[in-house]
Order: C-alpha cells, then structure tokens, then sequence
C-alpha cells in the first residue's frame, strides 16, 4: 500500500536562537541637583560632588 501523503524531503530548519530578554535597565527616578560649584547634575541624595568633589550642603 502506498502512503497517502508523499513525503517530500525538506531541508532542515535552522535552528532558532534563543532570544535573550534583555533586562530593562530600571531608571532610578531621582531628583538632580547643580552642584554649587561645578555645576554638574548630582542625584539629591548625594553627600559629595562626583566631579569636584565638594561637600553638598543639604
């Protein structure tokens, strides 16, 4: 008895890559503040200035 169905002989499928989820990076919401002497944007909880590295006055 033949088959109902010919099988056709495909080409095999390349294989699918796992897509990696990239972890949204959580943006931190924080008010900036200018430093008073170099003006550069600080977060408010800073003590230190990240540039100059004055002392915030809080």
């Amino acid at each position: 008895p033949k088959p109902l169905v010919e099988r056709v002989e495909k080409s095999p499928k390349p294989k699918r890559t796992k897509k990696k989820k990239t972890k949204k990076e959580k943006k931190i919401v924080e008010q900036l503040v200018l430093c008073p002497f170099c003006q550069s944007k600080i977060p408010e909880n800073q003590k230190y200035c990240y540039y100059c590295g004055s002392k915030l006055v809080e």
